[in-house]
């Protein structure tokens, strides 16, 4: 059987068996097994975690609740809850004054069920999502900004 010639696929930090040698220097492997990264990229990897700041855990958890209380109105809504319940009158009173400006936009109209499905609350859950996103990204300090 012939022994072929072929190429160490080892790494470059192994030295060849046969002759006791480092293997010779490849320019193109040695370039793509160790890039030199930009400095934009170094900056964004040895950049340290940046932690919210109260403020931005504030408008998160707001944001978070504000769209839990009128997710609980879409449900109401579509299973028919009755409005005289003190419950459901909370909830309606909380999240009135959020979900009245799609009103016009979509209206609320019926299921076969008797309830309906609120597409002014699902309009207004997006808003509030879209609008603590851009808040906290207005907040947070950008990475290399000093």
């Amino acid at each position: 059987m012939v022994k072929q010639n072929t190429p160490n696929t080892n790494s470059d930090s192994q030295r060849d068996s046969t002759t006791g040698e480092n293997p010779p220097y490849d320019e193109f492997r040695e370039s793509l097994a160790t890039p030199l990264p930009n400095k934009a990229y170094r900056d964004r990897i040895e950049a340290p975690a940046l932690q919210p700041t109260p403020l931005e855990l504030t408008i998160r958890v707001v944001a978070l609740l504000l769209s839990g209380v009128i997710a609980i109105r879409l449900l109401f809504g579509l299973f028919n809850a009755n409005h005289a319940t003190p419950v459901v009158n909370l909830v309606y009173s909380i999240t009135d004054w959020i979900v009245q400006p799609f009103q016009t936009l979509f209206g609320t109209p019926n299921t076969g069920l008797g309830g309906y499905f609120d597409w002014p609350a699902v309009a207004a859950i997006i808003v509030v999502g879209i609008f603590a996103g851009l808040l906290v990204g207005l907040i947070r300090p950008k990475v290399g900004d000093e």
